[in-house]
């Protein structure tokens, strides 16, 4: 069997997105358990980890190549991320971006990463912009919004 470096990104790639998954997943759970959660807030979240990684495995077992794999997975993980920052209680749940951002670069695609960069910023002014307007923000919480936009 010949090496494909197609194949080989896209192994990379679905085994990286699903270390994040479970992680995050992991990290969910824990906070449901602890009632900071409800268990609805917790199905979404585990569809938006979950479906897209079965979606994701079964592309590659049929087309190790699938240009499809790396899409599915930069526009699911950017809904979870637009969702995760417009819901969470966490002033740090930007950097749930950075992990998938390096995923990506393994694509070596720069229009790619380009895109979903560019989302995943538009989707921070967007929320920062939100929050502003709907609960302000304290001199406290500047500091956080500068390093939100600034990632």
């Amino acid at each position: 069997m010949k090496f494909s470096e197609k194949a080989y990104a896209n192994k990379a790639a679905i085994t990286g997105h699903t270390v994040i998954d479970v992680v995050l997943l992991a990290a969910y759970v824990i906070e449901w358990v602890k009632g900071a959660r409800s268990g609805g807030y917790l199905l979404i979240i585990a569809c938006f980890m979950i479906l897209p990684l079965i979606a994701e495995w079964i592309l590659y077992a049929r087309d190790r190549e699938s240009k499809v794999v790396r899409h599915i997975m930069g526009t699911t993980y950017s809904l979870f991320y637009i969702f995760a920052i417009f819901t969470t209680s966490s002033p740090v749940a930007f950097v749930y971006a950075l992990p998938m951002y390096m995923v990506i670069t393994l694509y070596m695609d720069t229009a790619y990463c380009a895109a979903i960069a560019s989302g995943g910023f538009l989707a921070n002014v967007a929320c920062v912009i939100y929050q502003a307007v709907t609960a302000g923000y304290g001199a406290d919480e500047i500091k956080n919004t500068e390093i939100q936009l600034a990632c």
